[in-house]
């Protein structure tokens, strides 16, 4: 008995092998559309974080502390937390044994 199936859409994701992630085959990806996306550099990293830190340090115009200076604040914090992150995902590499070693973007912002 055969079911025929009509209409159907099939999404997938995929990272790069490694870290207990095998290559996928040619075979499999002829029957996919495929769309690449580029990793995000530190310069970009750093420019949406602060903006998204700024939002929520500065305070409304009425309570602004005059002493504390915030797009400096949230700079240096967001350089810092950018610059740990990028020095962690190249050290700690994942493998089989420590899959647990993945770091994506959600880290980053979850610091953030």
């Amino acid at each position: 008995m055969f079911i025929h199936i009509k209409d159907v859409q099939f999404i997938a994701a995929c990272a790069p092998p490694g870290g207990g992630r095998n290559k996928v085959s040619g075979r499999l990806f002829r029957h996919f559309n495929t769309v690449w996306l580029p990793e995000l550099n530190d310069k970009n990293m750093k420019t949406i974080f602060t903006s998204i830190l700024e939002g929520h340090l500065t305070p409304p115009k009425k309570k602004m502390d005059k002493k504390l200076d915030y797009k400096t604040l949230s700079k240096n914090v967001v350089s810092a937390t950018v610059d740990c992150y990028l020095k962690i995902r190249k050290e700690l590499k994942p493998s089989p044994t420590k899959t647990h070693y993945t770091f994506n973007l959600r880290d980053l912002s979850s610091v953030v």
